[in-house]
Formats: structure tokens, sequence, C-alpha cells
């Protein structure tokens, strides 16, 4: 199979999701400090109803309101997983690229480069 003859990149569902993955992580990496502040007003939004519906004072004061260091829920899981997503799919990616190339091409390739030649 020459290489003028191989499908398309874009045609691999692996590229799509290496692409939207880098995106996302990208988004989460960009404005994770917004969400992070909203996610914190959120969290003493709730914390504070919780807090209002206790009849006794020390039931109130067991009630702890969440800080900018403390949150009960973290962009960290998100992150983690987009980061494995765009891992596996980009090495998914390479390896299927590759299989579809004959050893000989891959030799081919590999001597053009070592010799300068584009």
């Amino acid at each position: 199979m020459k290489p003028s003859h191989l499908r398309p990149l874009t045609d691999s569902p692996w590229f799509w999701a290496h692409v939207f993955a880098a995106a996302a992580l990208a988004a989460v990496l960009l404005r994770g400090s917004h969400v992070h502040q909203r996610q914190v007003q959120i969290e003493r939004n709730g914390q504070g109803r919780q807090r209002a519906l206790l009849q006794n004072p020390a039931d109130q004061a067991k009630v702890t309101l969440s800080t900018a260091e403390h949150t009960l829920i973290s962009l960290q899981p998100l992150t983690i997983f987009l980061l494995f997503v765009f891992i596996g799919s980009g090495v998914m990616l390479w390896r299927r690229r590759l299989a579809r190339t004959s050893p000989a091409q891959r030799r081919s390739v590999s001597h053009c480069k070592k010799e300068g030649e584009p």
C-alpha cells in the first residue's frame, strides 16, 4: 500500500477522540480557576441552606463551609480522565497509523530522514 493511498487521518475515530480530549483538557486548564471559584460559591450556598434548616445551633456548627483550598467537588478527576483519553487516543492513533504502513515504507521513510531528504 502506497502512502498516497492511506485513508485520511480524519477518518479515524481515534483522531477525533484525541482532538476533542485536547480541546476539553485545554478548556479545563484555562478556565479551571473560574470554575473552581464558582464551585466554592455553590457549595457555600448549599451548606448555608443546610445550616438554616438545622434547629439546634450546636448542629449548625457541625456543617463546615467550603473554602478555596477545600471543596467537596474538584476538577482533578475530570482532568485526569481527559489526560488518559488524550494519551490513550494518541497512542492508538499512532499504532493504527504505523500498522497501516508496510515495513519497507517505514524503512524508506527512516532512511530518507537520516540522509536529510524530505
